[in-house]
């Protein structure tokens, strides 16, 4: 603008400042807009984004609906179970997986309702909620869509329940019978029904057939019903019936199970032993226990031959409610009787201590056994107190043993002399010594004797003499031993237990701290450096010393720390604990195994202890060399 005159009118500042007012107003106007415009295209810029990632998300979805099979989907499904279980009915809560897997959408539903194997794994356990009048009708729906399909279930009725189940209860069981001929692992434990006249009248109405069943666990209770239950027998004629599984074989149970090829008993009377291994001709594998065992309960003059039988566990414990002062077997006769000409895998355990005599016998009877039988065993587990003179014999009758485990009971150790025996000589000498067990390969050792109990702990070879352990692993481990068919010690395992129990015990009878000190720190120095070098050479180790302690550890002058402590550490540097070994990892071959050292105090709170435990796959893999199966 030009003025005319030297100074503006009064008017012209007036206009002036009208424009001035309207510029300000329009450029907030402009300020404004552009504000809303930033602010819509960013709304469309994250409006744009989401429809990008939903559409992305769409084509990832469409494109894995129609590349994966839906027998994938479908096994998907399977995996996702808890367990493995479709439904699960405990106490007072239900988990129906499956039939939460059909409720999420309409092609989870299609693919669930259309796999019946999601539907065929139920566990019941009475409880509250099996009284709920909807329950079942949710076992029948499962029992529907399982349509075909084997079925595998765990039924378990608690004796709390007595013998009156309601009408809820009775039709499950009626339900799940009416599919017996799909059963085919079944978990039975019905104490207080299982001879009940309700549940044999279901029997005898339905005539179930168990055309399929190969596993059965069955379960009735410590006093049982005076006879077999009408459903057990049914169940035990399964001509497919492979594996029998009982809590306590009675009188009654005798019937002929010719189909069987394993059976396991937790509770087997002596005078019932050879009648319940001889119903089983074509038995592979047998796990039992025998309760107060008498050698007047078996027949001296009776024989048995189980030809495919491969794997044998026996334990022989004394029965807490008969009287203390019959005189139980340790199974002599026992052994004495059977044939065993396949047998791979051999466990076997005392629970009571035993005279000198006794094990003599015992150990005769075995010698018989294993020079009767011929058989190939590949694996022996042992708890049983035989002098080492008797062991070692025993040992040498078995050149085909690759897995031994020993447990030293009573009043014998592992002395000098034992190990000594298992040492392989130098290769010059090979030719012209016996060697005792040349396919050994896994090793273990159990010291776990009682202070309370036994007097042979107290003397100085109640522990096996360190060198004596450490020249026998290097004798076993030395190059060219499979030039002469003998191979190498690939797994040991030394677990010294001692149990200190408050029970009155003669001060001359308690174990001197001082001996064990001498002990471990021998172990110390002249064993675990060799150790270290031959764990980082690929030898699986285990070793541990545990007392396990309480009041008595007291007398024993045990800090207070380690008669309240789980492991045992302390005794000041001289570690009388377990072996701490830093970073080592079950199947872990090689690196840095040993860590602190034996002698050392213990670890820091902060520390891992890690202990190496049997590859059992690879022992596995053995008894099936052998000609078993695991």
């Amino acid at each position: 603008m030009r003025f005319r005159e030297p100074y503006p009118s009064s008017m012209v500042i007036s206009q002036m400042q009208q424009q001035l007012k309207d510029g300000e107003n329009l450029f907030n106007d402009c300020d404004s807009e552009i504000q809303r415009l930033r602010s819509a295209i960013s709304s469309l810029e994250e409006g744009k984004n989401h429809i990008s990632s939903r559409m992305e998300d769409y084509r990832s979805y469409m494109s894995l609906v129609g590349k994966m099979p839906f027998e994938l989907w479908a096994q998907v499904f399977v995996l996702s179970l808890p367990d493995c279980h479709g439904l699960i009915i405990d106490d007072d809560k239900m988990w129906a997986a499956a039939l939460d897997l059909s409720h999420v959408c309409s092609f989870w539903r299609a693919i669930a309702i259309s796999t019946p194997k999601l539907w065929s794994d139920l566990v019941i356990q009475f409880g509250q909620r099996s009284s709920d009048a909807g329950v079942p009708d949710v076992v029948a729906l499962y029992l529907q869509r399982s349509e075909a399909s084997p079925i595998c279930f765990r039924l378990i009725i608690s004796e709390q329940f007595g013998t009156d189940l309601d009408p809820g209860g009775w039709g499950l069981l009626t339900r799940l019978l009416e599919a017996s001929s799909r059963w085919l692992h079944a978990h039975v434990a019905i104490p207080s029904i299982a001879d009940h006249d309700r549940v044999n009248s279901i029997v005898q109405t339905l005539q179930p057939h168990f055309d399929i069943l190969q596993t059965l666990t069955f379960r009735t209770g410590p006093d049982g019903p005076p006879k077999a239950p009408l459903l057990f027998s049914a169940m035990a004629a399964a001509p497919g019936l492979w594996k029998l599984d009982l809590e306590e074989f009675y009188e009654d149970y005798r019937q002929p199970f010719s189909q069987l090829r394993e059976i396991i008993v937790l509770q087997l009377d002596g005078d019932l032993v050879l009648d319940c291994l001889s119903l089983c001709p074509e038995l592979e594998q047998a796990d039992i226990t025998i309760l107060d065992l008498e050698d007047d309960e078996i027949d001296s003059a009776r024989r048995l031959c189980l030809p495919q039988l491969f794997s044998f566990i026996c334990h022989i414990e004394d029965n807490p409610e008969d009287d203390p002062e019959n005189d139980p077997s340790n199974g002599q006769r026992l052994f004495r009787a059977l044939t065993l000409p396949a047998l791979s895998r051999l466990e076997f355990s005392l629970d009571s201590e035993q005279r000198d005599e006794e094990a003599r016998a015992l150990s005769n009877s075995l010698n018989d056994l294993f020079t009767r039988s011929n058989f190939p065993l590949v694996s022996l587990n042992f708890g049983v107190a035989l002098s080492d003179q008797e062991l070692i014999h025993l040992l040498s009758l078995i050149p085909t043993l690759m897995f031994l485990e020993l447990r030293s009971l009573d009043t014998r150790g592992f002395t000098a002399s034992f190990f000594q025996r298992l040492i392989i000589p130098q290769a010059s000498e090979i030719q012209g010594s016996p060697v005792i067990m040349p396919q050994l390969e896994f090793l273990v050792f159990h010291v776990d004797q009682d202070c309370s109990q036994n007097t042979s702990l107290y003397a100085p070879s109640g522990l096996p003499d360190p060198q004596l352990i450490l020249t026998m692993i290097q004798s076993r481990r030395r190059p060219g031993l499979r030039d002469f068919e003998i191979r190498t010690l690939e797994e040991f395992s030394l677990n010294v237990h001692y149990v200190f129990e408050s029970l009155p015990v003669p001060e001359e009878r308690i174990i001197s701290t001082s001996h064990l000190r001498t002990w471990a720190d021998s172990f110390s120095l002249n064993v675990v450096p060799a150790l270290r070098v031959m764990a980082e050479d690929g030898l699986h180790l285990k070793l541990e010393l545990k007392p396990e302690t309480d009041t008595m550890g007291r007398r024993l002058g045990l800090p207070e720390e380690v008669t309240q402590s789980e492991q045992g550490f302390g005794l000041g540097g001289h570690g009388f604990g377990m072996l701490s070994w830093q970073g080592w990892q079950p199947g872990q071959r090689s690196g840095s195994v040993l860590g602190q050292g034996f002698g050392q105090a213990g670890p820091q709170p902060t520390q891992q202890t890690y202990y190496y435990y049997p590859n059992y796959a690879t022992y596995g893999n053995l008894l099936n060399s052998a000609g078993g199966s695991t």
